[in-house]
Formats: structure tokens, sequence, C-alpha cells
């Protein structure tokens, strides 16, 4: 599963905003021409121009923005298996499992497939959060655990 990133999105929306900004001035040259009005701009090629400059603004915002650090990478794998060797019993299948789907899951998902309660699921994220090796980030109703960049491990 890839997860865009932030300039991605920005690209998009800006392109979207210009095909929104082009189309308004071609309704407003129109609008003006069938009107015979001269140079009175139609009310909702105002809200138009106003409303596509805002995206322009966000996205530009978005494509321009620091990024933070802490990305979604996954550690090399022999580091992977040097902490999970460190580990024991449900704490290491806790974090294989996790491994297993390329370095994020749901919460509820890792319980599911480990066959543990939600509690005890919740207690082994615990002790491997205290070690910093996961965290969780709020997603929703539920929790996707993540692990942690090798760097900061």
């Amino acid at each position: 599963m890839k997860i865009m990133d932030f300039n991605q999105i920005g690209i998009i929306i800006l392109i979207a905003s210009i095909g929104l900004l082009y189309s308004f001035f071609s309704y407003t040259s129109k609008a003006i021409v069938l009107n015979h009005t001269g140079s009175d701009i139609p009310v909702e090629s105002l809200v138009g121009y106003i409303s596509a400059g805002i995206l322009v603004i966000f996205s530009l915002y978005l494509v321009l923005a620091p990024q933070k650090n802490g990305e979604l990478t996954l550690q090399n794998p022999s580091e992977v298996q040097k902490i999970a060797d460190d580990l024991e019993g449900e704490e290491k299948d806790i974090y294989k499992h996790i491994v297993n789907y390329n370095g994020f899951i749901f919460q509820n998902e890792l319980a599911e497939k480990t066959g543990l309660t939600k509690v005890k699921v919740t207690r082994l994220l615990d002790k491997l959060e205290e070690k910093g090796l996961v965290e969780r980030r709020r997603r929703g109703m539920n929790n996707i655990i993540i692990l942690k960049n090798s760097d900061k491990t």
C-alpha cells in the first residue's frame, strides 16, 4: 500500500485549481459577451475565482511546506531480525506481524491476525512503544501501528 505524500496531493490540487480557473475565465468571457455589459464580472465568476485562488494557495502550501522527518520507512531487514531476536514471546510475535504487514497495521486487525484479545494486544503494544520500536497513531475509531524508523531506535 503506497501512501501519497503532501507534495503529490498539492500538485494534484494545483492542477485541478488551474483547470477551474481556466473554466471560470471561459465562462466569464462568454457571459460578458452575451450580456453586452462591457466589463461587469458576474458574481458567480467572482466566487469561482476566489475559491480557485484559495485552492491554489492551499496547494502551494502543501507543495512548498517542509515535510516532517517521521516518514513511514521500514527498518532494514538485519536490524529488524536483531530487534526481533531480542524480544521474547508474544512481544516478538506482535513485532513480527507488524513487520510482515510492511511496517503498519491497524490495531484491531493485529488482534484478529494474532488471535490475542484486544486488551492483550494493547498491553504488548504499550511495551513495544516504551522500547521505542513502534508508534500508535489515531485513525478515526482505531489506531494504526507503525514501526519506528531505524535511525530513531
